[in-house]
């Protein structure tokens, strides 16, 4: 079913109306965004909360998130690409220029940001272990605990 409807963006028919299928396109990109808009500023507001109070496991929300959004980004800009082309008729337009430099700004931070939130993700949590290590190693403590 999804070959199917890949193969109609690459090779649509002659009556296809692209003018009705880019403005559901549109509308189901619409209401992707209100459905998901929320769960980010969730997730963000998690990730505040975990680097405020130092617990690692509020930080992996965040993490998952922005690798979902970049594969979900990145796999849906050739298909905005594509439909640019049909619309237009011509490779070269405005709009094909306009959406790739906004692919550009919205992922280069997204990009950025990810290993730098798992840096310190990795960071805080090897101090948290450090912290419940027994001073002297497990030995020693075996014989204090005795």
């Amino acid at each position: 079913m999804l070959r199917a409807q890949s193969l109609l963006l690459l090779y649509p028919p002659q009556n296809w109306d692209t003018a009705s299928w880019i403005d559901n396109a549109v509308l189901g990109t619409i209401a992707a965004c209100i459905v998901f808009c929320p769960l980010i500023i969730i997730v963000s507001i998690l990730l505040l909360v975990g680097v405020k109070k130092n617990k690692p496991s509020l930080m992996i929300p965040y993490m998952v998130g922005q690798v979902i959004g970049l594969i979900i980004f990145s796999c849906g800009m050739p298909m905005s690409a594509r439909l640019s082309v049909l619309n237009q008729g011509n490779i070269m337009n405005i709009n094909l220029v306009w959406e790739c430099v906004l692919f550009l700004i919205v992922v280069s931070p997204q990009v950025y940001f990810l290993p730098v939130v798992r840096a310190y993700y990795k960071e805080l949590k090897q101090q948290i272990e450090d912290m419940n290590r027994i001073p002297g190693g497990e030995e020693e403590g075996m014989i204090k605990k005795i």
